[in-house]
């Protein structure tokens, strides 16, 4: 295949052709055993892996107009979403059959959801990036209510749903004032212009709104926390990392390519917004019972120290985000697998309570998920320290010293929900004496811990990672 058009887009195309063969196969096999589908979904994303890094061009491509971009920053994102995808899989396998959707359809529409992200991160126009988006956000509704006769369920679906149609608003209204500003939907086009005029500066406060919508930022964060209670874990882990990626890649495109001439002014809406979304995430999640939604809010905070991290770009560089980024995926992950190993039929490991005494039942888990919360209050020398570290120099060395203040006080506030959970793993009584029951796969079980060790491995040895985003971005 030497035609550089279809080499652009050849993992987009061929995760286009599995979902639909995983569809046609789940017909196949119905009423017969489903793991046909699955292994197809996990052979998909394995070859999606080499096709992307087979076809990656030595420079920068731009095709079809304009409109997608292949590079380094591309290609190594996606590698990490599909990362994230089979592990989410894995850890759900028995989760998913006891529950009654693992089937074709699921599989497909997360391979579906997938493309869309795959899109927006390559997108390098405003027509692009919405199709994209759509195109990842809508099949995340549907997966909410694949289980049935659940009508939390359906309740999370349609706040996402209402909520993401005001995003989507949004941000429709932002390009047509930026489009009307400029006469371009083309990013470089856009930024060429050298407009600074207040429709431009209007249009690009739309804009990032729809993007804070999308990551969950306050004042536009109302939806996360029940999205994230209201959804079966497996779809919780899909809506809490996979997305965040996408749209900070979304970011990244938009600040570099189409705004840069405007950037005093999107850094006042960034202070703002990562300001807000620390101090509300981390006071929030104090009072939380059901440990979804204290995870959500604490997601919320992580947004924020994302958002500070795109705030002193301009003079850090965007490294320290994309670090915070992609660290913050794994730690997610981490923690939402150690709740899944936790539920079995009939039982949903949801409140916080449900972790007493967790270290008498199996100590390793407890040592995992000890791991995870230190990761995510940003103790040393888990990675999430150094994530957090980054991102504070960042903003001092651009001269906030005061905000990097800030953001300290509320992520030391916000310690005290995670040490919570250690306390009652470790310190009190369990609800249940007998052993945990057989909710995951034994390779589900050693990604577990494989994850957890790699929060402290990578901890120590930070350098691996950081020189991984500083390549991605040259």
């Amino acid at each position: 295949m030497n035609n550089p058009l279809l080499l652009a887009i050849a993992p987009e195309m061929f995760l286009t052709i599995m979902a639909c063969v995983i569809l046609l196969a789940d017909v196949c096999t119905k009423g017969r055993t489903k793991t046909l589908a699955y292994n197809l979904t996990l052979l998909t994303l394995l070859a999606v892996a080499f096709i992307t890094i087979f076809t990656l061009p030595i420079t920068s491509t731009a095709v079809f107009n304009n409109s997608f971009i292949v590079d380094r920053f591309a290609c190594n994102l996606k590698v990490i979403l599909y990362v994230l995808v089979a592990s989410i899989l894995i850890y759900s396998r028995l989760y998913m059959r006891e529950r009654d959707f693992f089937t074709g359809e699921f599989f497909a529409l997360t391979l579906l959801s997938l493309l869309g992200m795959m899109f927006v991160i390559s997108s390098s126009n405003f027509l692009s990036l919405y199709l994209g988006l759509e195109l990842f956000v809508l099949p995340l509704y549907a997966l909410i209510v694949m289980v049935k006769h659940q009508s939390r369920y359906i309740e999370a679906a349609i706040k996402y749903f209402v909520i993401g149609s005001l995003g989507s608003g949004l941000l429709l209204y932002g390009i047509s004032l930026v489009y009307g500003a400029t006469g371009a939907i083309d990013y470089v086009v856009v930024a060429s212009s050298m407009s600074s005029s207040p429709l431009l500066i209007l249009g690009m406060i739309f804009v990032v709104a729809g993007v804070a919508l999308e990551f969950g930022a306050v004042p536009f964060h109302m939806w996360l926390p029940d999205v994230y209670e209201g959804s079966p874990t497996t779809v919780t882990m899909l809506v809490g990392t996979l997305p965040k990626i996408a749209v900070f890649a979304l970011s990244y495109r938009l600040l570099t390519l189409a705004f840069p001439n405007i950037a005093p002014q999107w850094q006042q809406l960034f202070m703002i917004l990562a300001l807000a979304s620390i101090a509300l995430g981390n006071v929030m999640g104090i009072a939380q019972t059901n440990i979804k939604r204290m995870l959500a809010y604490s997601t919320i905070g992580h947004i924020g120290f994302i958002l500070l991290g795109l705030f002193a770009a301009p003079v850090a560089g965007f490294t320290p985000a994309i670090f915070y980024t992609i660290v913050y995926a794994f730690m997610v992950l981490a923690a939402f697998a150690v709740i899944m190993r936790l539920t079995h039929v009939g039982f949903e490991a949801d409140a916080i309570a449900d972790f007493k005494g967790l270290t008498q039942r199996d100590p390793w888990l407890a040592f995992v998920m000890l791991l995870v919360m230190f990761a995510l209050s940003g103790m040393p020398p888990l990675i999430g320290f150094y994530a957090k570290l980054q991102i504070l120099q960042a903003v001092v060395n651009a001269g906030y010293a005061w905000a990097a203040i800030v953001a300290m006080i509320f992520t030391v506030i916000g310690a005290f929900y995670y040490l919570r959970i250690i306390w009652f793993m470790y310190f009190t009584e369990p609800k249940q004496i007998e052993p945990i029951s057989q909710e995951m796969s034994f390779l589900g079980k050693v990604l577990v811990s494989g994850n957890g060790i790699l929060l402290l491995l990578v901890g120590i040895y930070p350098a691996s990672l950081l020189y991984v985003c500083i390549s991605m971005l040259k």
